[in-house]
């Protein structure tokens, strides 16, 4: 990247600025940069604190954009890209601060995409309590979008785009004075771009304190969230949906109540459970506030949770007869200090022989689930993987979610792939996504296989570093446990996350730490003990995607929103 434009959209930040100027100061990058205080019309010293800084720091090219002729951090936001001078931008909130490199290494990630998103540090600025209290979900590089499109968004101002980018999405809309990053992901997202995400670039993100600063602000995310709804799912935000809006009243008042008996147990029960309460709080008024604001529907919260705990004790009464009807393997129960190791979505030419290599350096065996169309192209590497005394098992011949497929569908994507693997192949096989329903079960142990899932999950199609994907493994490994890893994956994904170094980087990690597990193929684990099965139905957003690609909303009407 030629030249970097660092934008920090400021209104009354005198509190915390400070604080964020000095994290820049410490920045060494090694391509040309900028500094910009974009001011949303301060009335404290916010403006005196960056200029007493601009004068300290002399190399440093730093100036003042003032984005004070609307109010609103998206207005200020375009009026400083506008303004700025950098091939690239990224963005730093007044509150929050940046790790040392961060500049260099968001500066670097940009040289090889066009849009990436920092890795979000939630405990540095933050007490313990405060993180206990907000930090659910925000441990993940990037977050989903729980309804249409599905897509992938980074939080917090940890975005980074080129400047085409900004000019082929379009600005940030002014309609959100929260929630406008995730409105431009959507838009990115829509328009063709995928985000990168740069792991070692740290975000260190500061959470409001006190109960009614979260509820302010939880309140104000989830009035912006229904004008997303409302925008790219327009569906789900039909007005006229009775249970919604009386399900939202019934939790709103169970709250309330709930956060009246908190504030009198504080001292006993502690501040994380009144701020976890107060946090829901915001978020409920927020839905109710949005929904009239914009003539929506608020989400559905099944009358306060009773509906939910009704559907759960349903589904425990049912359970050991469905576990019978439709059972899907998860592990085994077994007194032998063993597990399984599968991997999905391969072979893969590049990556499936490196990861042969490992197993075979360890001796350990493991179960490959490929995909038919795969098999097919490489014979040698199915070849390869019977020869090295690994298992071979059915993960379909396209990846399609079953749970859109006929019968017959369903029969061909199976009978293709094992012609595909040979006589050598188990009769196991893995839905895609994982994503089953009763039907399609049925169906697949009618066809004479066995459906095995997994009960460690590592998480590696996301964009963790090896040692969070072995903890999130390790954290699950037992005798007769099954991991799931991916060998390669499958569909669009940005060169980082098909990369495999860092999963099998914590494969190696696994292997070498637990000396005392043995490390077999899922036939060879079964056979030490019973099988841990349960009536698995599931349906993934990514399932989703893949049976019905969601079609972009049209845009915002820019020139009616000028920068």
């Amino acid at each position: 990247m030629k030249s970097l434009s660092v934008i920090i959209a400021c209104l009354n930040g005198a509190d915390t600025l400070e604080d964020a100027l000095e994290s820049v100061a410490g920045q060494t990058p090694d391509c040309a940069w900028e500094l910009i205080l974009a001011d949303n019309g301060s009335t404290d010293a916010s403006n005196q604190i960056f200029a007493a800084f601009a004068e300290r720091n002399p190399e440093i090219d730093a100036r003042i954009v003032d984005g004070s002729q609307a109010r609103g951090k998206s207005h200020c936001l375009n009026t400083a890209i506008a303004q700025a001078r950098g091939d690239g931008v990224i963005f730093l909130d007044a509150d929050d601060t940046f790790a040392p490199g961060y500049i260099g290494e968001m500066g670097r990630a940009l040289d090889a995409h066009p849009l990436v998103a920092a890795s979000l540090d939630i405990d540095t600025l933050n007490t313990p309590e405060d993180t206990q209290i907000r930090g659910q979900g925000l441990r993940k590089p990037l977050m989903r979008l729980g309804h249409e499109p599905h897509c992938p968004h980074a939080p917090g101002g940890t975005l980074g785009f080129h400047r085409d980018v900004f000019e082929r999405v379009g600005p940030f809309d002014p309609r959100f004075s929260a929630m406008e990053d995730t409105d431009f992901c959507i838009r990115a997202h829509l328009a063709g771009y995928e985000i990168a995400p740069v792991p070692n670039a740290r975000y260190r993100y500061r959470f409001r304190h006190g109960v009614n600063a979260i509820r302010r602000q939880t309140r104000n995310y989830a009035r912006h969230a229904v004008l997303l709804r409302k925008t790219y799912a327009p569906r789900l935000a039909r007005p006229f949906q009775p249970a919604a809006w009386i399900s939202s009243v019934a939790t709103l008042v169970s709250l309330r109540a709930r956060a009246w008996i908190a504030r009198r147990n504080v001292a006993r029960d502690g501040g994380v459970a009144l701020g976890r309460i107060y946090s829901r709080l915001g978020e409920v008024q927020g839905d109710l506030a949005g929904a009239l604001a914009y003539r929506a529907a608020p989400r559905n919260r099944g009358m306060g949770g009773i509906r939910s705990k009704l559907k759960s004790a349903a589904a425990r009464a049912v359970a050991p007869a469905e576990n019978r009807l439709w059972p899907s393997m998860l592990a085994v129960t077994t007194d032998q200090n063993a597990m399984a190791l599968t991997f999905d979505d391969g072979p893969d030419p590049e990556w499936t022989p490196q990861l042969l290599d490992l197993l075979a350096r360890h001796n350990a065996r493991a179960t490959f689930f490929v995909l038919g169309q795969n098999a097919a192209r490489h014979p040698e590497l199915i070849a390869r993987i019977a020869a090295e005394g690994h298992e071979i098992g059915n993960h379909t011949w396209s990846h399609r979610p079953l749970t859109d497929l006929s019968r017959g569908e369903i029969a061909e994507e199976l009978a293709r792939t094992a012609a595909a693997i040979g006589p050598g192949g188990a009769r196991l096989m893995r839905p895609p996504y994982g994503d089953f329903d009763r039907r399609s079960n049925m169906v697949v142990r009618q066809l004479g296989y066995r459906p095995i899932l997994w009960s460690a999950p590592s998480d590696d199609w996301e964009p963790f570093e090896a040692e969070a994907i072995a903890e999130r493994v390790c954290g699950n490994i037992r005798p007769g446990a099954i991991a799931l890893f991916h060998d390669t994956l499958f569909g669009p994904a940005t060169p980082a996350l098909r990369d495999r170094t860092r999963a099998f980087a914590a494969v190696e990690r696994i292997l070498t730490e637990r000396p005392d597990m043995a490390f077999t193929t899922v036939s060879d684990l079964l056979a030490t003990g019973r099988a841990e099965t349960r009536a698995w139905v599931k349906r993934s957003p990514a399932a989703r995607r893949a049976a019905a690609p969601a079609s972009a909303p049209a845009p915002f009407n820019t020139s009616q929103n000028p920068v």
